[in-house]
């Protein structure tokens, strides 16, 4: 049986978000065709750092499936590329206590991601 992540659409805001950034482009592979996916860097499940763009990375569908499979592998990778205060910002704030946020918050969330991901278009043309 086939686990399913439960997404929300500011899941899915975030996804489209993170593609947007990263060019609709594999981060580890470059890959820019076929299935590509926001990865989260630390977990969904710390509400600190779910939306925040630092902790997201486009990957194809098989370098997805690498970076859960091979976690130490996928860690070493991270840190080729992401700094080291991204890194222990990201750590820090899963340490911050955070319930999950309100409709409010959701909506500051929406809107800022909304407002770059039309950005980001506008620097595509």
């Amino acid at each position: 049986m086939a686990f399913k992540v439960k997404r929300d659409p500011l899941d899915a805001l975030f996804s489209d978000y993170i593609r947007a950034r990263d060019g609709h482009t594999c981060r580890r592979c470059g890959r820019r065709h076929g299935k590509l996916e926001a990865h989260h860097i630390i977990s969904r499940r710390y509400n600190a750092t779910r939306y925040l763009g630092i902790n997201g990375v486009t990957l194809c569908f098989a370098c997805h499936r690498w970076v859960h499979e091979k976690p130490l592998a996928a860690t070493e990778w991270i840190k080729s590329w992401m700094s080291s205060e991204d890194i222990l910002e990201l750590d820090m704030m899963t340490q911050t206590p955070g319930k999950k946020a309100r409709d409010y918050e959701r909506g500051i969330i929406k809107a800022a991601l909304m407002q770059r991901i039309t950005e980001l278009e506008g620097d595509h043309e």
